[in-house]
């Protein structure tokens, strides 16, 4: 249990990161969609945060 520390920190920074990117671009679409939240706007927003996090964090 001695690096459970270390690999939870890292592990609730990334996810933390993830899910704010992803409700930004869910709202900036969902604001291009006249408000509207439809399942293009989750689609498009998941495709663009696994692009951005396999990009940037999986390589670390």
């Amino acid at each position: 249990f001695k690096g459970i520390r270390l690999i939870l920190s890292g592990a609730v920074s990334i996810n933390t990161i993830k899910f704010y990117i992803y409700r930004n671009i869910k709202r900036i679409l969902s604001n291009i969609n006249n408000s509207y939240k439809t399942t293009w706007v989750y689609l498009i927003a998941t495709i663009t945060i696994g692009i951005i996090i396999s990009t940037t964090i999986n390589p670390i």
